[in-house]
């Protein structure tokens, strides 16, 4: 891993405004991006992932969304770049495929011409775009290339939409993809050719991942290092392994618990995630943790060491903890390993 970080995201707010008032959906994000490696991005739904995803490229709607922080890519603050700017940056430094490709892409024109427009828009003449469309469809494993590309997407099944969106998102040779959930539609099969496709082509390209998912499975087979978010912070982050083995913070052990295994049922999290309308004190996590108390709730816990990188925001020093008992020795679900095979 380089010691520079490709992306670093700094002291990170984001305040979406709507009629029934201020939704505080990023709360001060700290994470950083390495060169060359994947890292997932996890918890429930409603906890900030998406919204911090689209900060990064900036494709919140920008007259009802204020931000704080530093968005810093290669030395660039990217919330200081004059929109004209960031076009460039959107699908050639960093570009972002999302969970329904259905959605994603225009269903009124061949998907072959919208990743061709993708690499016209960062300088392909049309020639050279047409051919790097077709040898990007091939890639990604859609054949034949240049009978799909002739398609509609309404003519082609979720996977190979979602191969053809991860297609387009390759067109500009981005340093960073953000992923944000691609698997959530598809099929278990599927999902596993998506996943195994995504980590040939970061180990071919050398490029970095953000992988967004709710699903800590996921994150098991795919990432190398893993960020819970919940309610807008980062309540924990760190080597997948040492997530896994030693999970510090009570809501990543409980995510870990909600995972399903063969030889047992996973144990539902009660409760649910704040509104983030709210004024939150204290530990967000604090009325739905077991281990709570007094100043959880009047007190912001600070990000402390667990050591080799993996850092914690939690008041206690809960003992090392195992992973489930159908957890490898490596941190992977046996269902994961069998998803690679």
């Amino acid at each position: 891993m380089s010691a520079e970080p490709l992306l670093s995201v700094r002291g990170l707010h984001a305040d979406l405004m709507s009629p029934y008032g201020a939704v505080r959906a990023v709360r001060g994000v700290d994470l950083e991006l390495f060169p060359g490696e994947i890292v997932g991005l996890v918890g429930e739904s409603g906890c900030g992932k998406t919204i911090t995803a689209k900060s990064i490229i900036r494709l919140n709607n920008e007259e009802t969304t204020f931000y704080r922080g530093e968005i810093l890519l290669g030395g660039t603050d990217l919330l200081t770049l004059p929109e004209k700017e960031m076009t460039r940056v959107r699908g050639g430094r960093v570009a972002m495929i999302f969970q329904d490709p259905m959605t994603a892409l225009d269903p009124l024109k061949r998907v072959g011409r919208q990743i061709e427009e993708t690499f016209m828009l960062h300088g392909a003449a049309e020639a050279e775009a047409r051919a790097g469309t077709l040898a990007l469809l091939a890639e990604v494993g859609i054949h034949p290339a240049e009978e799909r590309a002739r398609s509609y997407p309404f003519e082609m099944s979720g996977g190979q939409l979602q191969r053809a969106l991860i297609a387009c998102a390759l067109a500009g040779s981005p340093q960073l993809l953000i992923a944000d959930e691609p698997t959530t539609a598809l099929d278990v099969t599927v999902q596993a050719q998506i996943l195994r496709l995504l980590r040939d082509l970061q180990r071919r390209t050398a490029m970095t991942v953000l992988l967004i998912t709710h699903d800590f499975g996921i994150v098991a087979e795919t990432c190398e290092r893993v960020a819970v978010m919940y309610a807008g912070r980062i309540a924990e982050i760190g080597p997948v392994r040492s997530v896994f083995h030693n999970a510090r913070h009570p809501y990543t052990r409980d995510l870990i618990r909600s995972i399903p295994t063969p030889d047992g049922r996973p144990e539902a999290i009660p409760g649910a995630p704040p509104d983030l309308r709210a004024s939150l004190t204290g530990c967000a996590y604090a009325p739905r943790c077991r281990h709570a108390e007094g100043r959880c709730r009047t007190e912001q816990p600070p990000m402390r060491e667990a050591g080799g990188g993996h850092r914690f925001a939690c008041f206690f020093e809960l003992a090392a903890s195992a992973a489930p008992a159908a957890f490898t020795a490596s941190g992977m679900p046996e269902k994961g390993k069998e998803a690679q095979r």
